[in-house]
């Protein structure tokens, strides 16, 4: 069965549920974050810079438990895509409820050997890129007039740093910033902004790091685990419900912030 307001097909109509925007949501953490919001009846708005063909097969799981999905290709350092991208969803839904910035890129390089451009392209892509789609996301909220929600997604390393990961860590870092910001320039729209830190999280970027990351992690971890995906999207789902709550930076590992 479709909820209210879906489409089948090229059959387009404006949904009846909240929609929610998921940037990062072809594969890893992002298809656990759209998958978790489609369990809770939003709609769900899936970006992704590239392999739009895995974002398909999420959206097509996503429908066939009864929610509302499509998929869109942006990259969030161009301005003019942001744009589109907004465009393309309200269009479609009607409106955006919350937005979920996921999409980012890590790099594992020493300060002395990290050149200029990985610079550019880490803080492009992580804080920039972020910063732009925040953006567009608020003036659509605003126009709406109906408040919304913002969450960025945070790292440890932002808030703790980590050897190894100076442009990662500054990027994720000015993110606690724009948090900040955002938080006391959208208030008053009711506009609710806040940073989410998952924890370190078994998919693709967190094993790309490799075993010696995922036991440092462990070890620093008070319970000696890792993050469970799913269980952390579902959690992020139902923080971005709670219409009382911003500015804040939430740590969801059991990490002690130094």
């Amino acid at each position: 069965m479709l909820a209210p307001g879906c489409y089948h097909g090229d059959m387009i109509d404006k949904s009846e549920n909240k929609v929610v925007l998921v940037t990062g949501a072809s594969r890893g953490f992002g298809r656990e974050l759209a998958i978790a919001f489609g369990q809770m009846h939003f709609a769900v708005a899936l970006a992704c810079k590239e392999r739009t063909d895995l974002a398909d097969e999420t959206a097509s799981l996503i429908r066939a438990a009864g929610s509302c999905a499509s998929v869109h290709a942006a990259d969030q350092t161009r301005q003019e895509q942001v744009s589109a991208l907004v465009s393309e969803v309200v269009e479609r839904f009607g409106r955006i409820d919350v937005f979920i910035c996921n999409a980012g890129i890590t790099l594992n390089r020493l300060l002395l050997r990290t050149t200029a451009e990985e610079w550019d392209e880490v803080i492009a892509v992580d804080l920039i890129g972020a910063a732009q789609m925040a953006e567009a996301v608020a003036a659509e909220m605003q126009e709406r007039q109906e408040g919304g929600s913002i969450l960025f997604i945070g790292s440890y390393a932002g808030e703790c740093g980590r050897q190894g990961q100076a442009a990662y860590s500054a990027a994720k870092a000015g993110l606690s910033g724009l948090t900040k910001c955002l938080s006391w320039e959208l208030g008053k729209a009711r506009i609710r902004v806040n940073l989410v830190l998952p924890g370190y999280l078994p998919t693709g970027m967190g094993l790309r790091a490799g075993e010696s990351a995922m036991a440092t992690a462990r070890q620093e971890n008070l319970l000696k685990d890792l993050a469970d995906p799913a269980t952390t999207a579902r959690l992020i789902a139902q923080l971005a419900s709670l219409p009382y709550i911003t500015g804040q930076t939430i740590n969801l590992d059991s990490r002690v912030l130094a």
